[in-house]
């Protein structure tokens, strides 16, 4: 009788919570799912599937949806609250114990209260005398920076770097960690990120020098320290290309040809006052982080496998050229940000790229080429563009050209070639370029009245096109500038 009542009671509350969750709940769900990781989606879906009745499942996935946020945001929090408070102790540790061991003198006044450890215990924090207050911390053989370095390896900074909200802070502190040591840290993750050898072949070769009784235990740990550098061959490389100044600053750091297939995060730390060269390897994607790289001088990621690349990316600032050619990028980052400067080329050509995004209006590059890709038509911000002197937009397919595109001041040449342009904007005539402007091999049939306004320096050069001499603006004698030619503007090809 009273197992029957039990069963009652329990369809009851089913039906009733069936009805309270109809219609709303479903969608409540489906609203935040999207937001969530796959393993907090896996937790969901087997939440859902163990819970009984429909209607209680979305009611009670809607729940767990909710509170698997919130909870998320939480862990979030102090999971990186922790390892700050991890990396900004060894930073302070580093950086105090390497002026100790050099022989300065360290007054304890400067001596941040989280360092206890370096605080002798016997003094009062809160006497006041001079001679306490001004005591040096002398050279001491018990300080072993070693301790704080390996407590560096184990920070997460994969993850942690990811974080937008966290990135900036992250880098500042890693910029205060000595360079030889931040270095070494780097290359290790490096190579941890690029083994040659797997994970289980290591081991193997590992265990067969534990296993041999004969090795003391010194020569089996110089023998394992070998094997583990030996998994990644150029390993000496990574070292021999670094050249570093008289205070152990890079000036430049040669990558290239080392069959590279990811960077770590902590990659984006780098700060490089002449060339840091990443070509020909087998990257596929950058960091995160990436986008905050100083790099003084030329930044070469050309003959890679990039097929994107990281939001950060438009936030970038290079001292010299930018190549990225040779990839294999079908579309770029939605923001670039009025920040984004190249001062030497932005070399974009030959991808896949069919578009630019509407904030690309807003960058300055000193060359900008975009030949060699599949652009089928240009942002309406276009126009804003700073160039310095160079635009390549030739071998693409662009079929026409916005109206701000005749706000552009080009200070060298503009090519426009090999495209499929059957017309020009009106806006055209306004635009003023300070080398050739070419416009060969194009579909064009007509030429917009305020064509003869344009004013151009060098050489006006229209081979290939489909105009006839009607198809000629009765404006066009009027063409301010040095004109030396308008080859080919009367042939059709």
């Amino acid at each position: 009788m009273n197992l029957s009542k039990k069963k009652l009671r329990k369809n009851s509350k089913r039906k009733k919570t069936r009805q309270k969750n109809k219609g709303g709940a479903a969608a409540e769900g489906d609203l935040h799912i999207h937001h969530l990781s796959n393993s907090i989606l896996h937790k969901i879906r087997t939440h859902a599937r163990n819970s009984t009745g429909s209607a209680t499942k979305f009611g009670s996935t809607s729940k767990y949806i909710r509170e698997s946020t919130k909870n998320i945001a939480i862990n979030n929090y102090e999971y990186m609250k922790r390892h700050l408070d991890i990396l900004e102790d060894c930073v302070l540790s580093i950086n105090l114990a390497t002026k100790i061991n050099n022989g300065e003198e360290i007054l304890l006044e400067n001596i941040p209260r989280k360092l206890k450890h370096f605080r002798p215990k016997y003094l009062s924090e809160n006497n006041d005398s001079g001679y306490l207050r001004k005591l040096i911390v002398k050279k001491s053989a018990d300080i072993d920076i070693n301790l704080y370095i390996s407590r560096l390896y184990e920070i997460p900074f994969e993850n942690m770097l990811k974080d937008i909200e966290y990135r900036e802070h992250i880098i500042n502190l890693v910029k205060k960690i000595p360079s030889t040591i931040f270095l070494e840290l780097l290359i290790s993750k490096i190579m941890e990120l690029n083994p040659v050898a797997t994970h289980e072949q290591i081991y193997n070769r590992l265990q067969k020098i534990w296993d041999n009784k004969n090795l003391d235990r010194h020569e089996s740990n110089k023998k394992g320290k070998e094997i583990l550098l030996q998994q990644h061959p150029n390993y000496n490389e990574l070292h021999e290309k670094l050249i570093l100044n008289s205070d152990d600053l890079i000036t430049e750091w040669d990558l290239s040809n080392l069959n590279l297939r990811q960077l770590p995060e902590l990659f984006g730390c780098l700060q490089i006052n002449g060339n840091l060269v990443l070509s020909k390897n087998k990257l596929s994607s950058l960091p995160e982080s990436f986008g905050s790289i100083i790099v003084r001088k030329d930044l070469l990621l050309n003959d890679n496998q990039l097929k994107s690349l990281p939001e950060s990316f438009g936030y970038m600032k290079v001292g010299g050229n930018l190549r990225l050619y040779s990839n294999q990028l079908s579309s770029l980052p939605d923001i670039f940000t009025n920040d984004f400067s190249v001062n030497g080329i932005l070399d974009l050509s030959n991808n896949q790229l069919t578009s630019l995004p509407e904030s690309f209006g807003s960058i300055y590059a000193e060359d900008l080429w975009l030949y060699n890709n599949q652009l089928r038509s240009l942002p309406d911000s276009f126009g804003s563009i700073t160039v310095g002197g160079m635009l390549r937009l030739d071998y693409n397919q662009l079929s026409s050209l916005p109206d701000s595109f005749g706000s552009l001041t080009v200070p060298g040449n503009l090519s426009l070639d090999n495209n499929k342009l059957s017309s020009l904007p009106d806006s055209f005539g306004s635009i003023t370029v300070g080398g050739h402007l070419w416009l060969n091999y194009n579909q064009l049939s007509s030429l917009p009245d305020s064509f003869g306004s344009i004013t151009v320096d060098g050489r006006l050069s229209l081979y290939g096109n489909q105009l006839q001499d009607q198809d000629i603006p009765t404006s066009f004698p009027n063409v301010r500038g040095n004109v030396r030619k308008t080859e080919g503007l009367y042939r059709n090809y």
